[in-house]
């Protein structure tokens, strides 16, 4: 999916050398911004690919606000499909009002007219099981941007209009393509056209349909 038309967003914030430097630093290719995204920390690296997965979402850029003594973190700002600016956050300890980190993502903020929203995937079963599946996902939608069919893509929503199918009966409709269909499926879902059944793993018996 091209974002083309999303609202322009600020250069990304590029991680420090020092954070570079660091052991937990994680990358994935993002097909929404065209380029690597890199995070530092596990928590970041999930916010990140949910991120990815987030149809509402249009455009999203890294920015690392630095470091404090509990945990590396890395916020993520996204530009959303009602034009507003959202900053998305890693769940963080409490910043003292004279914090300058606090104070800088609150200047920010309100020059961008940007609203904050809280990432907790272990408050919610439901998101924890929605960013696994991104997280398998991702490399399939990667490749299926690079490389896809559109015609397949079709074929797909055509089979899945008239009810719910699992990914493997898809698979297997169209013989041996199993890589290029689980690309293409997981692609539309990522663009807001299929949704997955989150109950468990997206393995072959995941059930798939048309989003309401």
């Amino acid at each position: 999916m091209s974002n083309s038309s999303a609202p322009p967003i600020e250069a990304p914030h590029k991680l420090s050398p020092a954070q570079l430097k660091a052991s937990d630093v994680f990358a994935y290719w993002s097909p929404k911004c065209r380029r690597s995204i890199f995070c530092v920390g596990p928590d970041a690296y999930r916010l990140g690919v949910w991120l990815e997965s987030q149809p509402d979402v249009l455009v999203y850029s890294e920015r690392p606000w630095g470091k404090n003594t509990a945990t590396r973190i890395a916020d993520f700002v996204a530009v959303h499909a009602d034009n507003t600016r959202v900053v998305h956050s890693v769940e963080r300890r409490k910043l003292s009002q004279h914090d300058d980190l606090l104070a800088s993502i609150e200047a920010w903020i309100r020059t961008k007219n940007a609203k904050p929203s809280w990432f907790d995937e272990k408050s919610s079963s439901d998101i924890k099981r929605e960013v696994e599946f991104a997280l398998q996902a991702l490399p399939y939608v990667s490749q299926h941007r690079k490389r896809g069919s559109r015609e397949l893509e079709l074929k797909l929503l055509a089979l899945t209009a008239s009810g719910a199918t699992t990914i493997g009966d898809l698979e297997r409709s169209f013989g041996g393509a199993g890589i290029e269909v689980r690309s293409a499926l997981f692609a539309l879902v990522f663009e807001g056209k299929l949704q997955v059944d989150f109950s468990g793993q997206a393995d072959l018996d995941s059930r798939i349909s048309k989003k309401r």
